[in-house]
């Protein structure tokens, strides 16, 4: 009976610590840190494509986007510019007329590629009213 006594309180100290564990895990995944954020966007990225291969990008800061937007209103246009800008960080020779240049079904896939990874990146950016 004791043995059984000191089993229980062994299994529960055991899930209790897990537990515990567990926790800690979940409050260190979720911490937020903008240097690493900083950091992460100024590198370059490389997506593997079963099509393309690999492919080199990076992201488009806020800044970038507004500036994108405040440019360019034609929707078409601002996409392949968003796809030039996001490419030329890892392609640093890259002109905006080759990419206009290229197939479209290659354009078309770089396209879906990049929205993968990023949910809204050729969402056009509603704009706010005069009143708000």
């Amino acid at each position: 009976m004791d043995n059984e006594r000191r089993a229980k309180k062994f299994q529960e100290e055991l899930e209790k610590a897990e537990q515990a564990e567990k926790q800690q895990k979940t409050a260190d995944s979720k911490l937020f840190d903008p240097k690493m954020v900083l950091a992460d966007a100024k590198r370059v990225h490389v997506l593997t494509d079963e099509i393309l291969g690999e492919v080199r990008y990076g992201v488009l800061s806020k800044r970038d986007i507004d500036k994108l937007n405040a440019e360019e209103p034609d929707a078409d246009k601002r996409g392949y510019k968003t796809i030039f800008m996001m490419l030329q960080r890892g392609y640093p020779d890259l002109k905006l007329e080759e990419v206009e240049d290229w197939p479209y079904e290659v354009v078309a896939r770089l396209s879906e590629l990049l929205s993968q990874r990023f949910a809204s990146f050729l969402l056009p950016q509603q704009k706010k009213s005069p009143n708000g």
